[in-house]
This record gives structure tokens, sequence and C-alpha cells, in this order.
């Protein structure tokens, strides 16, 4: 600091003191400029978060001090005090010890890791393949495990079968073929008590790392071989060549590697980020000394370079609990603008809702009539409804839905509702248009493939009231698409879209906030539930309709194919119909449609030359999917092969017979969503899994589908096979932020994580407060919504 600018600072703190804290002016500046300018060139020097923390909070309050009550301007100016005071002391110690570098937070989720030593093109790519682009996500790569050298042993410590890390110097290095053609490298330590041999197979590259009379410290299991101890199970990171002086680090992190790089290689190369950044982590959890938590650039050090496994364990989940909360702030953030926004109150009348059950061609279940209960009840209310509808698959999800547009168009109202591919918006379209058109209710379809005129005139009529529903995929959300009077959003599928496009849906009609009805097509687990769908509250139908029978599911090895279309054909003569789904290739939809083609032409030729079958995949056009559906619906096709396509919504009662070829590269979600397509009508239906499983994952989601067919117990499966990122799609939902979260792991975080973020977001709605500007800014950057939330909150 210089002193200079103390000098100033002590004149102006007398002068302000001496006249009882009138808010004076020297020489022409104002006292509380002086302390501001005093504060800003202070905060340059200080060496934690918060410190930097109490400092931006000074500053705050001085630059608003003449507004100030008395009584507070006196206990802001002693404070000022005892903090001038504080730093005088620490800078004239600040001679003795090791200069500590300054706390600089900053925006590393914005810095390349190109940036960084030791990171070309070459590392850089594969980098970016374990989804590490930035300096944010490096230091946020969590190891596999540690090499723990804690304890080094003396080589007459060791004993056989143990595992031990030994100190020793180099004097033997030889490379060997065995009779079997082995490449054998064996290097012998020496310590002050004996000798180790360390052994290494087929990794004869490494002799090269290996000098006599370098220090090695190696840690590996103890065998005995004809009386000479070895160190086995060696690989190359199993060791490490000390240069001298070179701290000995007590727990050496094992990252898992890409193609083209080494566990080695990003062991450096986030070393170098730690040298070089850790001290700019910036902190994003307000509450951190209150819990007694590690500052987030000390949890951030000890998450990679820990002093032992318990060291390293409190930075995981305290940096864990950092990103459960950021995503917590945001739902109690969506929770407080749907709670201020001014809703629409519904009317709700008892004859609709009795017209309306009486046209249906079914009975409705105990549990649909209590949702749409809940439904009705939330819509009447004048804050917006925000609800998640759960149910599985075949429960009868769309009709409650109908229900809520019901009572909207009775209103006046119009409702949108959005859906993920053309396909189901195709069958939305057709199942809502024969159902309102008992009611005099008109229904629109907007999606990509429409016409530039059919787009142009169903926005037309939009806009001037003529449609009273309309069903579309992401065009709906486009700029120029608006509404007479939305009062009801309808998102089907919900993980398929990103929290930005549900965000954009709901707030096209900037005066009043419509209400919002989000419905899953699988169940989802309760701790997604409350991770992702904090902000919603939620309905669940857990019943099917009556007579409808287990799906009867079997797995086939691709030897026994034959056999499955012998089944498919005996349905097929017994008057049913029966879907046939291409093998997942995600790469691309133009290979996956094709793999669908090629299926269809082996089985139009080969099993089912005899019978009627259609093809259906994502590059048809418009007419020819619509073709496709309406035949296959009126029972002229008895066979749909097709792609994933027909995941969700497509609804043929007569279809009693689902075949998945290469059904191991689906996912379990996926596997039951695609079942539930045969889940249609009181006839018996079939599943049949054609695979042959490569991995225990596979085998495990085979064997589940087999033994479940509810699907809550299959989505809590999925949660354990897969974990939490890719069941939801994290990139897709609009969530990127959990990179050391584990949900199952961290389970017991989500409820406290809540609470600090309703605390947080109670105290600074806008998160303004110096302690929470570098949480703003990061949600800012990871969530699509969060201007749009921050903006009204």
């Amino acid at each position: 600091m210089k002193s200079e600018l103390q000098n100033k600072l002590s004149l102006a703190l007398k002068r302000e003191v001496d006249s009882k804290f009138a808010v004076t002016q020297t020489e022409d500046e104002w006292f509380h400029y002086v302390v501001v300018e005093y504060l800003s060139e202070l905060r340059k020097s200080v060496n934690t978060p918060l410190e930097l923390v109490q400092i931006d909070e000074l500053i705050a309050e001085f630059n608003r001090y003449p507004l100030l009550p008395l009584s507070e301007r006196k206990k802001l100016c002693q404070h000022l005090v005892g903090l001038v005071k504080k730093h005088s002391k620490e800078a004239d110690e600040g001679g003795a010890g090791v200069q500590q570098r300054p706390y600089e937070p900053a925006e590393l989720w914005e810095e390349p890791v190109s940036k960084l030593k030791g990171v070309g093109s070459k590392v850089g790519a594969s980098l970016e393949k374990l989804d590490v682009t930035t300096v944010w996500d490096l230091i946020h790569y969590v190891p596999m495990r540690f090499v723990d050298r804690s304890k080094i042993l003396k080589v007459k410590q060791l004993r056989t079968g143990i595992d031990a890390t030994v100190l020793g110097t180099v004097v033997d290095v030889k490379l060997q073929k065995t009779y079997r053609g082995y490449r054998l490298l064996t290097v012998t330590l020496q310590d002050d008590t004996g000798r180790v041999d360390l052994v290494f197979f087929n990794q004869e590259f490494l002799a090269r790392k290996f000098r006599r009379g370098q220090l090695v410290m190696v840690t590996g299991k103890v065998e005995s071989n004809h009386g000479r101890l070895q160190l086995t199970n060696l690989r190359s990171d199993s060791f490490e060549v000390l240069e001298p002086g070179k701290e000995i680090l007590p727990m050496i992190p094992v990252y898992r590697a890409g193609a083209g790089t080494t566990t080695n290689t990003i062991r450096k190369v986030i070393f170098n980020a730690l040298d070089q950044y850790s001290h700019k982590v910036p902190e994003i959890f307000p509450y951190w000394q209150e819990k007694g938590f590690l500052s987030y650039p000390d949890a951030v050090e000890k998450l990679h370079r820990p002093e032992n496994q318990a060291q390293f364990e409190k930075a995981r989940s305290e940096i864990a609990y950092r990103e459960i909360f950021v995503l917590q702030v945001l739902l109690a953030l969506r929770k407080k603008v749907i709670g201020q926004a001014q809703g629409i109150s519904f009317r709700v009348e008892r004859d609709w809702i009795e017209e309306l059950e009486r046209k249906l061609p079914f009975t409705l279940t105990n549990a649909q009539k209590r949702v749409i209960l809940e439904i009705l009840n939330d819509m009447q209310k004048s804050k917006p409804m925000n609800r998640l509808l759960q149910g599985d698959v075949g429960s009868g999800k769309t009709v409650v839905a109908m229900f809520a547009m019901f009572v909207a168009a009775k209103n006046g109202k119009q409702s949108a509702v959005m859906v993920p591919t053309e396909v189901l918006a195709f069958q939305h379209y057709m199942v809502f248009s024969q159902w309102a058109e008992q009611f005099g209710l008109r229904v629109g379809l907007l999606v990509g493939s429409l016409s530039a005129s059919e787009k142009s005139k169903v926005k037309r009529y939009l806009k001037s009231g003529q449609l009273d529903i309309v069903v579309g995929t992401h065009a709906l959300i486009q700029e120029d698409t608006s509404f007479k009077d939305l009062g009801l959003v309808i998102i089907d599928e919900q993980h398929r879209f990103g929290v930005y496009q549900r965000a954009a849906l709901i707030s096209m009609d900037k005066s009043k906030q419509p209400d919002v009805l989000v419905m899953s097509a699988t169940p989802i687990p309760r701790t997604l539930v409350l991770t992702y769908y904090g902000d919603l509250d939620v309905s669940v139908i857990d019943e099917l309709p009556p007579n409808r029978k287990p799906v009867k599911t079997f797995w086939v090895s691709e030897k026994r194919r034959s056999s499955v279309y012998e089944a498919v054909k005996r349905e097929l003569d017994e008057g049913r119909q029966a879907y046939v789904v291409a093998p997942l290739i995600e790469e691309s939809e133009s290979i996956e449609a094709a793999a669908a083609t090629s299926l269809y032409e082996e089985l139009c030729s080969t099993f089912l030359k005899d019978y009627k079958v259609g093809l259906l995949h994502g590059k048809m056009n418009k007419e020819e999917k619509k073709n496709v559906m309406d035949e296959f619906r009126k029972g002229s096709l008895q066979v749909l092969v097709s792609t994933t396509v027909i995941e969700v919504g497509v609804d043929v009662p007569n279809a009693t017979v689902m075949v998945i070829e290469g059904a191991d590269r689906f996912g379990l979600s996926q596997l039951h969503q695609l079942r539930g397509r045969v889940v249609r009508s009181s006839y018996q239906a079939y599943c049949y899994l054609i695979a042959n499983a490569k991995t225990q994952e596979a085998v495990e989601r085979l064997e589940s589908m087999v033994k479940y067919s509810d699907g809550f117990a299959l989505a809590e499966k999925d949660l354990l096979l897969r974990g939490p990122g890719e069941l939801m799609g994290e990139r897709q939902h609009g969530f990127s932020g959990m990179r050391v979260a584990d949900l199952i792991k961290d389970m017991k975080m989500l409820e406290p994580a809540r609470q600090d973020a309703e605390r947080l977001v109670s105290e600074d709605p806008n998160l303004e407060r110096p302690s929470s500007s570098f949480l703003r800014r990061y949600l800012l950057k990871e969530f699509g919504d969060a201007s749009f939330l921050l903006g009204v909150a």
C-alpha cells in the first residue's frame, strides 16, 4: 500500500471522527471517496476469498455512506480503523516467511486450457474428448484413485502379499525376453537396508525412463521370487523418478485418460493449472466459512494434491456440495419468479368436466381422476401452475393434459403443446384434433418440416386467436411466433429440452405467466426429481388402465433371431401388428436411417416376405412419415420397421409385438419406452430383445427389462447403471455443472443445499452482494435462463 494513500486516509479519517461522522470533505474530495480509493488498492493484495468478500462489502457500504444513519456511519469507521491497523501490521511483518500470492478470483470457466503449459493441439484435442475445454473443467477433473505414498517402508520392512511404497536408488536395469516371448523389464532399487526388484511385464518402453543413480519412489505388491523380493503389478503411474530437491507427494492422483494422452500427462497439466490458477478460483458458495468448509481454492488444491484420503474426501464432498448448491439456487430462483408472477385464475365448472368425461371412450382410473383434480386446483389459483406430471408408459398422461386444455379453451385461452420429435407432434395433432372436433375447438400443427406458407398460416391463426391449441416442436419458440392469449403450456418429454427452450416458451407472454404442465414420458427417479425439477410440484399417475396385461419380455441371442420372427408371424396371423426397431446408431441420423432401410429390405426378402411391411425413419419427409403412420394405424401395414422415432407417443392399440434389434445399444429408459408402444390394449403383448451383450452393464440392462415391467423400478435401476448425467442428458438438459458431484453418493446433500439456496435467494434475490458476484456470473454462464430469472427475481 502506498504510504501517501495511507497518509491521505489517516487525515480524512481524523477529520471525519472529529466532525462526529458528518460526511466531511478534504481538499475537494469527499471522505468516503478517499476510503473507497484506499480499499480498492488494498483489495489487490488480499490473500483469501473471505478477505476479498469483506473488503468488497465495505466498498459497497462506503459508496452509500452519506445515505446511512449516524450510528451506521460510526460503526463503519470503527471497522475501517481496525482493518487499517491489521493490514499495517501485516505489511510490517511481510518481509518474514514465504510471500503468499494475492487472491485474485477470475472467471476460470472462460479460460481455455490451451493457455496452459504442456497443452498443445494434440493434448488439447484429447482433453476435449474428455469434456475438458476450460481451466475450470480441468481443475474439477476428479482423480479415479490415488497411489498412497504416505507410508514409505524400508526394504527390510517388506512382507510378501502387502502393497507397499519404497524409496531407493536405481542400481541395475535389465530388459529380457522370456521363453514365452514376453518382454520383462527388471529395475533393482537399493536403500540402506537392502534391495528389491521392480518387475514390469511387456512395458519395455519404460526402460528408457530408468538409469543408475536415480532416486525412485514406487508403489506395488510385494512378492518373492527365488528368495528375491519383488514389487509386481507395476504400471507407468506406479513409480516416480525424483529430481534432487523435488517435494515427495504423499498421494499421487491417477486420472482417466482418453486416446492420445496418459494419466501422467493429465497430472502434469492439472498441476500446472493449480500452480498458475489455484489462487484465482472464485468462491461461489457464500456460506462456506459458516459451514466450516475449506475455501474453494484450498478445496480444489486438496482435490488433486491431498496429504491423505480423508483430506481428498473432504475436498471432493465440499466441491460437490457447491455444485448441488448452484443448481438449487437456480431452482429457487425459478420457484421465486413463478411465485411472484401474475398468473391466470381459470374458472372451472363441474359441468365442463362431466361433459368431457362422458365423451371419453373409456373410464378414467382413480389415479387419473386424482391428478386431474390436482391440476385443475392449480389452474384456479392466481399463482401460475408449475407442475410435473409423471406416469409409467401407457398410464394415460395425454388424456389428463386434454382436461387442462379443455378448461383453458373454455376460459378463452390458448394452449401450446411442445414435443421433442415431429413424429410425436403428428401423433398428438391427430389425437387432439379428433377429440377437439367434438367440442368445436381448433387445433394447429407447427413443425420444422412444414412449408414456409404453412408455417406462416399457422402463426397468423395463433396471433389472431383462430387456433385454440397448437402442437409443435422447437418451431414454437421462434421469435416470430406469438399468441393472442396463451394460457397453458404443456411440455411433453421434458428431459429432451434444455431449460432455455422451456423458459423461452413460458416467457412469450410478457404480461402474465401461463400455467405450465411438464409431462415426463417415463418415470424419473426421486433423486433426479429433487435435483432437476425442484422448482415444480409433482403429480404421479401410479395406476395403469384396467385389463392391461404386463408385456411378456424375452432376451434372445442373435443366433436364435429366426425364432423371434416365427413368433412375430404367429401374432400377425392372429390379426395383430408388430414393430421392429433397427439398432441404435447415435453418431448419425443418416447412418441410422440406412441401417433401418437395410433391415427393412432384409425382412421383406426373408422372414416377413409374405407380409405387408412399412419403413419409418427420421430422414423421410413429412408426407412420407404421415402416410406410413396412417397406413400402419389403419392396419394396411402389418409390420413397421423403424428407428427410434417411434419411441414416444405412437399409439396403435392393435400392435402387440415389439422387436428391438441390437437391444444392448439402448438405455433402459429407451427400451422401456419402446416396449410401451405395445401396452395399448387388453391383448397380450410381447417384447423381444435381440442382442449378444458384450458388457456387464448391457447384461444388467437386458436382465432388468426381462425382470421388471414397472417403469419406476426400472428408472431407479437405470440411475444406478448409468448415473444421473447420462440419464438426464446433462448437456442437452441445460446443466453441465455436475463435474464433481455424484447424485447417488451425494444424495444427502440435496436437502441442506436446497435450504442454503432458498436462504440466499431470500436474502439476496438478484445475487447483487459482493459475496454473490461470482455465483451470479457462474449461473449466467452455465444456465440459459439465468439472465431472465435474475432479471425478474
